[in-house]
């Protein structure tokens, strides 16, 4: 799995995983099949597959996100692709701007970025083949789900959006989690309430700061590394202090005296 892969190929023994969508339902795969060296793990506004999912509430609108109704139609084999080429910016722009609390925090630059990648050749396809994948990813987590992982999990939720279902689907497969919503804020809460989703993951939610061990890369590798790490430098406005954390990650090993 890449996560396990990447750490291993910067040399660390454990690390922190934190996903967000299905980025999160990634990274519970890399805690719940890695468990000796995930330390802990962030889980942000998604609910996992084959898991029950709450009461569905019935006042929501039929284009809510929350009901699932794009489950349905992305599942379609081909059709999605053959009704959405051509239209990507105007249906992923309605499509992410619906499922926010304050729609304008999604800015035309991001809608530029976000279509840039939509609109390459199997742009979309790639995508839509998560919502396909969903019923095989429930089947090869199923027999971790009967065995609660240990490590401490953050569950991060939008008020907005999934609120509170996070935290409490959560508690049927982990043994050590906390909650965390975030007020006045819909599903992509990274770009509504950055400061606030900072904060939920700062100390007072993961008390346990000991630094990670780091083994040195072997001589002559580390390039590919190195080179993201020199596109989260030129990306610094969005990335922040990633791209120099990375960027000391990927760095070869000192030549020993």
């Amino acid at each position: 799995m890449a996560g396990d892969e990447l750490a291993t190929y910067l040399g660390f023994d454990q690390f922190r995983v934190a996903g967000e969508d299905w980025g999160a339902a990634i990274a519970y795969a890399v805690a719940a099949f890695h468990r000796p060296r995930v330390r802990q793990l962030v889980f942000q506004e998604t609910l996992l597959p084959g898991l029950p999912a709450g009461e569905r509430d019935p006042s929501l609108e039929p284009d809510d996100g929350r009901t699932g109704w794009h489950f349905s139609f992305f599942s379609v084999p081909n059709v999605p692709e053959l009704l959405l080429a051509g239209r990507e910016r105007p249906f992923w722009t309605y499509f992410s701007r619906r499922q926010m609390w304050d729609p304008s925090a999604l800015t035309e630059a991001d809608i530029d970025e976000m279509v840039r990648s939509v609109e390459q050749p199997g742009g979309t396809r790639a995508i839509l083949e998560m919502y396909r994948a969903r019923l095989i990813d429930a089947e090869q987590n199923r027999p971790h789900y009967a065995s609660p992982i240990s490590c401490p999990v953050l569950a991060v939720g939008a008020q907005a959006y999934l609120g509170d279902q996070v935290y409490k689907q959560l508690t049927h497969v982990t043994s050590d989690v906390h909650s965390v919503v975030i007020a006045d804020s819909g599903h992509n809460i990274a770009l509504e309430k950055p400061a606030e989703l900072t904060t939920s993951r700062s100390k007072r939610s993961f008390p346990e700061r000991q630094p990670l061990s780091r083994r040195c890369l072997p001589s002559g590798q580390g390039r590919y590394w190195r080179s993201v790490a020199r596109w989260l430098a030129r990306n610094s406005t969005a990335f922040g202090t990633a791209s120099s954390r990375f960027a000391r990650f990927a760095s070869p090993c000192p030549s020993s005296s």
